[in-house]
């Protein structure tokens, strides 16, 4: 044992084995998280079974979320990585200052109501900026008609179809200090959602403060500004 003088300490926290990136530390003592990608909520069979099995073999939690994913809780900084290496599957980013997976109903894949096809639109979505670090966390949401069941109003980025093409909403927020997103524009197409997406994310990127979410930074500057920063 190294002889130390009073008030001083050891660091051992090299010594401890690191996570991976998306893990999600839980309460003091409660160990990591897991979210396995599953973009829209779409999940094969094969998915499943790795997770039963995981979870099983670690004798963990598995948890369906409101965000349309399934998190896997209860692991140890000791087994993490080896139940990552055996689930096979890439992990979804669900904490910090990132896009989060993209949330989306089922439109006209499924559904008599659909208006739009949401899916597709939201996977196209979720392929380019899930995980992208921004200065605060960033929900976007699908819904295939103004039924809105994937709650487009409450996101940073939300998007309803309609029977001509889709309405897009920015600035919503859940949470402690809730906000219904402002009605931005409407389009026809979905490659003109996909091009506001990215003139919106890439204006947010540089003008947002740390922390500060999309509806916050249209209070801020005000919705005419905003709207004339991204629609012109």
């Amino acid at each position: 044992m190294p002889v130390l003088m009073e008030g001083w300490k050891v660091d051992y926290s090299h010594q401890m084995p690191s996570v991976p990136r998306e893990a999600i530390p839980q309460k003091e003592g409660g160990g990591y998280a897991i979210v396995p990608s599953t973009p829209t909520g779409l999940v094969s069979p094969d998915t499943l079974r790795r997770v039963a099995d995981v979870a099983e073999k670690y004798k963990t939690l598995i948890k369906l979320t409101n965000a349309q994913r399934i998190a896997i809780v209860g692991f140890t900084r000791d087994n993490i990585n080896s139940a990552v290496e055996e689930l096979g599957i890439p992990l979804a980013t669900a904490s910090g200052s990132v896009v989060r997976s993209i949330k989306a109903c089922p439109g006209t894949a499924a559904c008599k109501m659909g208006a739009q096809d949401s899916l597709s639109l939201a996977l196209e979505l979720d392929k380019r900026y899930q995980g992208m670090t921004l200065p605060a966390k960033f929900k976007i949401a699908v819904s295939g008609c103004p039924n809105s069941c994937a709650e487009s109003a409450v996101v940073d980025f939300g998007v309803i179809g309609v029977k001509k093409g889709f309405k897009v909403l920015v600035g919503g927020t859940a949470g402690m200090r809730p906000r219904i997103g402002d009605v931005l524009t409407s389009v026809e197409s979905k490659e003109e959602v996909l091009d506001l997406a990215e003139r919106i994310i890439n204006y947010y990127s540089i003008t947002a403060k740390p922390g500060e979410r999309m509806g916050r930074l249209i209070e801020r500057l005000g919705l005419e500004e905003f709207r004339k920063e991204v629609l012109t």
